[in-house]
């Protein structure tokens, strides 16, 4: 990887994802482009929250099923959603399961809100 190695190849800011980093088979391999004015920011914040977190909009409800990756033991998200406030603490350990304001929820998906509301959501990952 060029980018950990040589800063004057990356040719980039360090603090900035860029929206490429060219690949071997190009004159400039490693230097990174498009990075003040990219959306791959936004792109990666989206994964994270949706798919590493898990929590994800659906039409339906709020779905909550994270995928922790194997280092972390426990993570905290708060998250607005259609007019209500939700504090989602994911912890690794025991039966995975979910609770919504101490109360079980049979599978991953949270009911639409009303507007206004705050809620707390336990989750365990086995």
């Amino acid at each position: 990887d060029p980018t950990n190695k040589d800063p004057e190849r990356y040719w980039a800011e360090p603090f900035v994802l860029p929206g490429n980093v060219d690949g071997p088979q190009s004159p400039w391999y490693g230097r990174a482009g498009w990075t003040w004015y990219t959306g791959s920011a936004a792109w990666l914040h989206r994964i994270v929250a949706e798919w590493v977190m898990g929590v994800r909009p659906e039409w339906e409800g709020l779905r909550v099923d994270p995928c922790l990756p194997s280092g972390w033991d426990r993570a905290r998200v708060m998250r607005n959603w259609r007019g209500a406030t939700y504090e989602i603490a994911i912890e690794r350990g025991g039966a995975s399961g979910l609770t919504l304001d101490g109360r079980p929820i049979e599978g991953t998906l949270l009911p639409v809100p009303k507007s206004g509301e705050k809620h707390v959501v336990g989750v365990r990952v086995g």
